[in-house]
C-alpha cells in the first residue's frame, strides 16, 4: 500500500477555486498512490466541513484523517466533542473518509501481511508548564471551546491509546508530535 501524505493546508484560507486546484496539484486520482493520510490542519472549525466536503468531491482514493489543533479552534459554539461528532458522522456515512480519531485503518503491506494506521492528534502533556504557558498566550488555549478541560484528558487517552494498539509494522499519524 502506498500513501501521500499532507498537513496544515488551511483551506479557510483561501477562496475554493484555490483549494480545488491544491487537490489536483496534490491528489490527482492517477498519480501511484492508494490512500491519504491527512494530519490535521485542514481548516479552522468553521470551515472544516466544507473542506473535507471539498476534499472528497476532489478524490476518490481513501482518506485517512486525524484533527490538528487548528481543526477544533475559531467556532465558540463548537465543542471538542462536537468535532469528534461531525467526522464520526462523515465516517459513518460511507464515503471515502475515514475518521482515525475514532477508528485504526487496516491495511495490508507488500507482504501481505495486517497492518493498521493508527491516529492521534497527541496534545500536549499536563506539566505545570505547558498550563502555565498556556493560559498565557498559547493559540489553542484562546480559540477552543472548553480546550484546556479536553486537553491534558486527550494527550493521556491518545498516549494509552497508542501504547495499547500500535505494533510493529503498524504506521502512527500525529498531528503534533508524541511527548
Amino acid at each position: 500500500m502506498k500513501f501521500r501524505l499532507a498537513s496544515d493546508l488551511h483551506f479557510d484560507h483561501y477562496p475554493d477555486w484555490q483549494n480545488q486546484a491544491t487537490i489536483g496539484r496534490l491528489f490527482l486520482d492517477g498519480e501511484d498512490y492508494d490512500t491519504i493520510l491527512l494530519a490535521g490542519d485542514l481548516a479552522n472549525a468553521p470551515g472544516l466541513e466544507h473542506a473535507l466536503d471539498l476534499l472528497m468531491r476532489g478524490v476518490s482514493k481513501p482518506i485517512l484523517y486525524i484533527p490538528g489543533n487548528h481543526d477544533y479552534s475559531q467556532d465558540p459554539n463548537r465543542s471538542v466533542h462536537d468535532v469528534h461528532e461531525m467526522l464520526e458522522r462523515l465516517h459513518s456515512e460511507g464515503a471515502h473518509f475515514w475518521n482515525l480519531r475514532a477508528h485504526d485503518y487496516p491495511f495490508r503491506n507488500k507482504n501481505g501481511e495486517l497492518r493498521k494506521v493508527v491516529g492521534v492528534t497527541n496534545w500536549y502533556p499536563a506539566t505545570p508548564l505547558n498550563v502555565n504557558l498556556g493560559r498565557r498566550g498559547w493559540y489553542d488555549f484562546r480559540h477552543i471551546p472548553d480546550f484546556e478541560q479536553e486537553l491534558f484528558h486527550m494527550n493521556r487517552e491518545d498516549n494509552f491509546n497508542l501504547r495499547a494498539s500500535v505494533s510493529e509494522g503498524d504506521i502512527v499519524l500525529t498531528h503534533m508530535l508524541p511527548s
